[in-house]
């Protein structure tokens, strides 16, 4: 989708989400957050199953127990300021990491009777991220992932994709929503010492550009959900890894229980050139091991949008939920090497 529309923020969500295309999508004013049913565009109607709740939105889908299928593929903007949205039975948790100007994300819907979810698609310039998701903050949602990247049509700059997603519940609330800027090699303590207090990391990018870093690796711009009613304190594990080691440590993150909330890149650069930061996060001593799995998606001349998406729903049948979405191609050549990773937990 192109983000040259804008809407007034997550509390005002309406327009259309037109999955499986890179279309343009739709965005227009809407109704305030305190009407549960507010104009927008229905991506899917209720039927008359029992409409069900949506799971902890935190943990990505993974042991949400419900049946997921993927619904399609959409382009989540050319790094241009814009916001857009949609309001239905769908969701989405992963944002394809490109470090570019633009990604793209998959949604999903489920075989139960799912309750209305909305969701946000924004992108801006990387020097206001901070400011554009403080403004978009909805008690009853979370910022499900990050990416940001190098942008230039005529007037160079850094920008990022984020996405957002909530539940149009009243009882639910999402609090409190922490933000933070913080070194990669301080992650650790501040993803545990947020755990310990029932605040679960969600998403996280680089925040300094690479040409003003220099050698320091910069910061991570890191966002945080706690839930009300849950008192359960959350042990956290953090990764640092280049793209080739990544199976192996998110296996051995899987192995001990974690899911894998947050992904990232350590820094503004493309391509997976640098390393990656994976954050697991599970209830403290609950070690049953979980099950991750990273396939990788040939880039096939004329494939387009279906790139990926037999990979993917052979993933999601198997009840993995996708956790993860990364483009890492070491060159713009489209001849059959892996160039896309996507990553399921269950």
């Amino acid at each position: 989708m192109q983000g040259s529309g804008s809407c007034l923020g997550w509390r005002w969500l309406v327009g259309i989400t037109l999955v499986a295309s890179t279309s343009a999508v739709a965005c227009s004013d809407g109704g305030g957050a305190a009407a549960p049913h507010d104009a927008g565009a229905d991506v899917g109607g209720i039927s008359a199953a029992p409409v069900v709740a949506a799971p902890d939105l935190r943990f990505k889908w993974v042991g949400a127990g419900f049946s997921i299928k993927a619904a399609g593929l959409t382009n989540a903007g050319p790094g241009a300021s814009g916001t857009v949205g949609f309001r239905g039975q769908e969701f989405w948790s992963a944002l394809e990491i490109t470090g570019e100007s633009a990604s793209f994300y998959y949604s999903f819907k489920t075989v139960e009777n799912l309750e209305n979810m909305a969701g946000t698609a924004t992108s801006g310039s990387l020097s206001v991220l901070g400011a554009d998701l403080d403004g978009l903050e909805d008690p009853r949602g979370i910022v499900t992932s990050l990416d940001s990247g190098y942008f230039d049509l005529g007037s160079p700059s850094y920008v990022y994709n984020a996405l957002l997603i909530r539940t149009e519940s009243e009882a639910v609330a999402y609090q409190p929503f922490t933000r933070g800027s913080v070194a990669p090699d301080d992650l650790a303590a501040w993803a545990a010492d947020n755990g310990k207090r029932g605040v679960v990391v969600t998403a996280l990018c680089p925040q300094a550009v690479a040409a003003d870093a220099g050698p320091d690796p910069g910061s991570l711009y890191v966002t945080a959900f706690g839930r009300k009613g849950d008192t359960a304190t959350y042990e956290t594990q953090v990764a640092i890894t280049p793209f080739d080691g990544l199976a192996a440590q998110l296996d051995a993150m899987a192995a001990g229980g974690y899911i894998l909330t947050a992904l990232g890149r350590s820094r503004t650069e493309h391509d997976a050139s640098d390393n990656f930061v994976a954050v697991g996060t599970r209830v403290a001593g609950q070690t049953s091991p979980r099950i991750i799995e990273l396939v990788d998606v040939p880039c096939v001349v004329g494939s387009g949008n279906t790139a990926g998406r037999q990979e993917l729903d052979a993933l999601v049948a198997r009840g993995f939920a996708l956790v993860g979405y990364i483009f890492h191609a070491p060159s713009s050549a489209c001849d059959g090497s892996p160039t896309w990773a996507l990553i399921g937990e269950r």
